[in-house]
């Protein structure tokens, strides 16, 4: 069997063999998936990292071979690894920002799309993600910034430099970073009170079809202001069609 099927099939195997809702328990795989991370086909190697990062339980012994592909040239197999070796040792958290928060850059979708999903993934756990992840705002791409907001709006509790950044982003000049702040707003709620200025400020640059969003925005955060009744007659029938305003 070619290396790449082979690797497929053990990491689907590790997903068969745990139950719902559980981590995949520690087989013969990791050893197995450790000797592919060294192979000398890129995509075994990339395979192997993934398995290692999601698909498998993994302990202390599998970290010289985390750290060695953490310190080779391939991105992605960076980014798999230093995210395992986050799981194993909390000491690792820091770097992993760092490294994930560089590859949020990266112009390779596949890079830059599993670097928002493993920040998204650390944000629960570790505080190091909110600077780092902040910083990215301030990047030059819009799709960078954009996921960096899709990021912020998975931390819980939501610290007030999280709440202030996405009142910032709300002024973005790029349309999918305003939505993406508007969305990370509404699922943040009731704790993203201060930024309800902003977001009315941010009513001048929203497409027509993004008011009713800010409706629902504005009523899961809490009560709609007066200015909002005052300012916008279409953000106000946004409010009354979710039922903000009477």
């Amino acid at each position: 069997m070619h290396p790449c099927r082979w690797i497929a099939v053990l990491s689907l195997l590790a997903v068969v063999m745990a139950a719902p809702g559980e981590t995949p328990k520690a087989t013969s795989d990791a050893k197995t998936l450790l000797v592919a991370l060294k192979d000398l086909d890129p995509q075994v190697r990339r395979d192997a990292a993934f398995a290692l990062a999601y698909l498998v339980r993994i302990g202390r012994e599998a970290i010289p071979d985390l750290v060695a592909a953490v310190e080779g040239k391939d991105e992605l197999v960076r980014v798999f690894a230093v995210f395992a070796l986050a799981g194993i040792d909390p000491a690792w958290e820091k770097k992993a920002v760092e490294i994930l928060v560089t590859a949020l850059k990266s112009r390779d979708e596949l890079i830059h799309r599993h670097a928002a999903d493993e920040l998204m993934l650390l944000a629960g756990q570790c505080k190091r993600v909110v600077p780092g992840v902040i910083e990215a705002l301030q990047a030059r791409e819009s799709h960078v910034r954009a996921a960096a907001v899709r990021v912020l709006g998975t931390i819980r509790p939501a610290p007030r430099e999280v709440i202030r950044a996405l009142s910032k982003a709300l002024q973005d000049s790029d349309d999918c970073v305003i939505e993406a702040a508007v969305v990370a707003l509404e699922n943040i709620g009731a704790e993203a009170r201060e930024a309800v200025p902003a977001l009315v400020t941010s009513i001048k640059k929203l497409r027509p079809e993004l008011l009713f969003e800010l409706g629902d925005v504005l009523h899961t955060i809490g009560p709609a202001s007066q200015e909002l009744r005052e300012t916008h007659p279409l953000a106000v029938a946004a409010q009354r069609a979710v039922g903000a305003f009477p």
